[in-house]
């Protein structure tokens, strides 16, 4: 989703097809490369990742499970950014630095792998262990988008870059699914310590590469089935445990500001 995002903010003329992935319930790992077509395999890429583009069957493919290393966005920037004058990497050098250290440094905190952990546990006990390790991160990763500028949605203020595009869709997303779930509410209102990412969220959505290219909750959901693997949702009192966690956490972060 976020070199479809780099590819509208830059209009570059891409042809998007979609690749659904073969059904596993009882996923265990989350990175698997035989859940992907035979056709895409054999054909598109060959290590098994999405997305992959092709420019002039060249292709140019996603590295697996490195947040840090976006190959495709790269390359459209490289290709379609000076003909638009795009900033989606920074001309100054200061903030391209900038840029590139907040995202090794999002990977680094770990906050993506937490996101699937919460919704791919099979554990009802642990959740809330879970959950507030996906807040702890959160928070951090917070303050890290809060270093360059405190008042615009994205890590430059206004100005949208690779460091935002990377992040925006898995808050997309996961605010869907781990409220359906696992009832985690992943940006809750009136919550100082998470508000910076909240408005990237809602700041993106508002932009046209955001409106063309991001899927509905149903979408979301029903793609992210197998993750929550045998145990789908969590029951009613799992809800109302997580709820009261939930609650109680953010009442102990409003008192320590």
């Amino acid at each position: 989703h976020r070199s479809w995002i780099v590819a509208k903010e830059l209009t570059a003329p891409i042809e998007y097809v979609h690749v659904d992935f073969i059904e596993k319930p009882e996923r265990g790992q989350l990175w698997v490369s035989n859940d992907k077509p035979v056709w895409y395999k054999e054909n598109i890429s060959p290590i098994a990742t999405i997305p992959t583009l092709l420019d002039n069957s060249e292709p140019f493919m996603a590295l697996k499970g490195t947040y840090e290393n976006d190959v495709i966005s790269e390359h459209l920037f490289q290709k379609f950014g000076s003909k638009n004058h795009s900033q989606i990497i920074p001309s100054d050098t200061m903030k391209r630095a900038a840029m590139r250290q907040n995202i090794a440094k999002v990977a680094t905190i770990g906050l993506i792998p937490s996101f699937y952990q919460l919704l791919s546990n099979q554990n009802p006990e642990t959740d809330t262990q879970i959950a507030a390790k996906v807040w702890k991160k959160m928070v951090e990763t917070n303050k890290l988008f809060c270093e360059f500028d405190l008042d615009g949605p994205y890590l430059f203020g206004d100005e949208i870059s690779l460091a935002d595009t990377s992040l925006i869709p898995f808050l997309d997303r996961f605010s869907t699914n781990l409220k359906f779930y696992r009832n985690f509410i992943l940006l809750p209102d009136n919550c100082e310590e998470i508000s910076k990412l909240k408005n990237m969220l809602e700041s993106s959505r508002k932009r046209e590469s955001m409106k063309e290219t991001s899927q509905t909750p149903e979408f979301y959901i029903n793609a992210y089935r197998s993750y929550a693997a045998k145990r789908r949702r969590s029951t009613e009192q799992e809800m109302k445990d997580m709820e009261n966690f939930q609650q109680s956490m953010l009442l102990s972060s409003k008192s320590k500001l």
